[in-house]
């Protein structure tokens, strides 16, 4: 009988851990300028469909980027914007400041209750990539009136890249 309960706690207790590890972990708190971590972490962990998305604590909005493609130190990431309630207004100074900042934004057709969708994507080395999205992140969160102080809350969704981190130990000669 013994044999059984204790058969059926170690069952339940690996359960209980393979379930905790699927939920998403959602950190809390973090600046603009920390945002910086997340975004090299993207491409350090995540498989092409990875992404983040950093949603604001302290009122509506979002900032979120996927991982397009990534190959020996090289990747590419795309910034996506939705033209929704929280952004309309703001919408088009964004795209206008996209612009002038040389950031190449595609407008598309949006569906449902997003009118207009705004894309950029950003590839090359890794290092260049983090730096112009952190750049891009900044810039789209000033446009849409966010104080420098606004905080978010972080989650990574999609497909994660199991080994990449002993790839780039490799790669770079370690």
């Amino acid at each position: 009988m013994s044999l059984w309960i204790g058969a059926a706690i170690i069952v339940i207790g690996v359960a209980v851990v393979r379930y905790v590890a699927k939920r998403p972990f959602i950190h809390r708190r973090i600046s603009l300028a920390g945002l910086r971590r997340f975004v090299a972490t993207l491409p350090m962990t995540m498989d092409p469909g990875g992404f983040f998305i950093a949603d604001r604590e302290h009122g509506p909005g979002f900032l979120q980027l996927a991982l397009r493609e990534y190959g020996h130190l090289r990747c590419a990431i795309e910034f996506g914007l939705p033209e929704v309630d929280w952004s309309a207004d703001r919408f088009p100074g964004v795209v206008a400041s996209l612009k002038a900042a040389h950031f190449g934004p595609a407008v598309e057709v949006g569906q449902g209750a997003v009118s207009r969708f705004l894309r950029v994507l950003i590839a090359g080395p890794e290092a260049n990539v983090i730096e112009r999205c952190m750049r891009l992140l900044e810039l789209v969160a000033a446009e849409l009136g966010w104080p420098p102080e606004t905080t978010f809350r972080v989650r990574f969704g999609g497909p994660r890249a199991v080994g990449r981190a002993l790839e780039r130990v490799r790669a770079r000669g370690a």
